[in-house]
This record gives C-alpha cells, sequence and structure tokens, in this order.
C-alpha cells in the first residue's frame, strides 16, 4: 500500500527495542519475548497511524529478525514474505524461514475461517500465487500476516510471527530479505554463492552480486517489464567464545599485550 514505507519505518524503530526489552524480563524466553514484541509492535503501528493521520487500512509492512545468545542458540522470525537464512561458511548447509502465503494449506484454512476470500493461481495444477481480500474485496494482500493491514487483519490475517530455533555455527552468516530477493533466487542458491564468495569478497560484494542475479531473474521472467524492490542485509557471524579467540590470536601478534577480558556480545558486521 502506499504507506508501506512508514509501516516498516515505524517498525525499524520500535521492534528491535521491543524484543531486547522482553529478553531481559520475567525468564527471558526468547520465543515469549519474540512473539509479545510483535503483538507491541502492531499495537504500536496501529496508534502512531491513528496519530499522525494516515491509513493503515491497505498498507502495511512484513519484518523479519535474528536473535543470538552468545552460545550459538539462535532464533529467527518472520511475519510476511521476508525471509532468513542462517549458512554455516564452513560445510555450506542452511537452515531457512518459509514465506506466509495464503495458499498454504493452514495458512488458507484460519483465513477462510475468519472471512476472508483467498485467491489462488495456479501453474501445472500447483498453487503459484495467492492474495487475500476482506469479505467486500478489499485489499488483495499477498501474503498470509503482515503488520497494518487492517482490512484484511480482522478476516484472520495475524502479526504473530513463525520462530525457528536454530544452532549457528562459528563461522556463519545470516541473510535477511526480502520477497524480491528470494522469489528468484531460493535460499539453497544463496548459500552455495556466499559460502564461495563472502569469506573471498566479504559482504558489500556479495549483496551486490545477489541483487544483479536477482533483478536479472525478475527482468528474464517477466519480459523486462517488471523488477519487484530487492532489499536484502548480509550479516557475519561468531559465537562469543569463536570472537575471544579471534581477539587472542590478534592480541598474541602484538607486543605488549593488553589485559584480556571477554564479552558475552557475539560479534556482528551488518550491511545497511
Amino acid at each position: 500500500g502506499k504507506e508501506g514505507h512508514r509501516c516498516a519505518e515505524r517498525l525499524c524503530a520500535v521492534l528491535p527495542g521491543m524484543i531486547s526489552a522482553g529478553l531481559t524480563v520475567g525468564d527471558g524466553n526468547p520465543n515469549d519475548a519474540i512473539d509479545a514484541a510483535f503483538e507491541a509492535a502492531e499495537l504500536n503501528l496501529e496508534k502512531a497511524a491513528s496519530d499522525a493521520g494516515y491509513s493503515i487500512e491497505e498498507s502495511g509492512a512484513a519484518a523479519a529478525v535474528m536473535v543470538l545468545d552468545p552460545d550459538g542458540n539462535g532464533w529467527l522470525a518472520t511475519c510476511g514474505d521476508c525471509q532468513v537464512v542462517v549458512i554455516n561458511l564452513q560445510s555450506g548447509e542452511f537452515e531457512a524461514t518459509q514465506p506466509h502465503k495464503a495458499h498454504d494449506a493452514v495458512e488458507q484454512a484460519r483465513l477462510e475461517g475468519a472471512g476472508a476470500r483467498v485467491q489462488v493461481e495456479e501453474e501445472a495444477g500447483m498453487p503459484t500465487f495467492s492474495r487475500v481480500y476482506s469479505p467486500a474485496g478489499n485489499c488483495g494482500l499477498a501474503m498470509s500476516r503482515s503488520f497494518g493491514d487492517l482490512a484484511v487483519k480482522r478476516h484472520g490475517v495475524t502479526c504473530r510471527p513463525t520462530i525457528k530455533s536454530v544452532r549457528v555455527a562459528s563461522r556463519s552468516c545470516c541473510v535477511i530479505g526480502s520477497d524480491g530477493l528470494f522469489d528468484y533466487l531460493p535460499a539453497e542458491q544463496i548459500a552455495k554463492v556466499l559460502t564461495v564468495q563472502l569469506p573471498v569478497h566479504g559482504p558489500l560484494v556479495a549483496a551486490e552480486q545477489l541483487v544483479v542475479e536477482s533483478k536479472r531473474r525478475w527482468l528474464q521472467a517477466c519480459n523486462s517489464e517488471y523488477c519487484d524492490d530487492v532489499t536484502l542485509c548480509i550479516m557475519t557471524l561468531s559465537t562469543a567464545v569463536e570472537a575471544v579467540i579471534d581477539a587472542e590470536a590478534v592480541r598474541s601478534s602484538q607486543a605488549p599485550a593488553p589485559p584480556t577480558t571477554t564479552s558475552s556480545t557475539p560479534a556482528m558486521q551488518m550491511l545497511d
């Protein structure tokens, strides 16, 4: 929708802090903290839109986050059609989330049970694309979960995330991307590219290569008439233990060595 950028900006401003705050209360369970933060962010977005006087009846946003603790435990959470992929750069193995689409049987049953109308397109007998409409035929949302999009939020669309727990190897990377990236570049292909390219060229060059290839495939599939927006973030990850080992290696090559300290914060490099 036309206010989608404002929804995304609001979520970027409030959702990370809400998750961090949730991890410090109660037993600090990441699943509970993420669930609560997504619900709170939805309410915050609705109030912000009301206060600022813009409509999110047919505008909204998707969101994807990764929570990583110092011991290499990760939680991947998504709402909408964006995805997260965590790749072991040593083995090439990866873990990936799945987009929320209305033609998924479970999602479709929930939506239709709440009164939504789901329109599904098929190719060779297989569902390939879907939209969610209100009973009155409004919105036409191309995903089954989102923030905002109040016209269909009343009919089964939810902001509740799907959360996937993963173990993160000592040398890994994380890719968070929009549907524009993943529609024509499956997670398996992205994992293969980054396993080779990231250690050699770094995240900036690797990200540029993925964007160029994604756009090339979009234009090829759409006869050069359309290319969706392609957004991605690449983070290189190491556990706290690996970060300490790296720090010790650097210090051992210097003289005199400063006093050693350890940190429980995982090392990350983020590409904006």
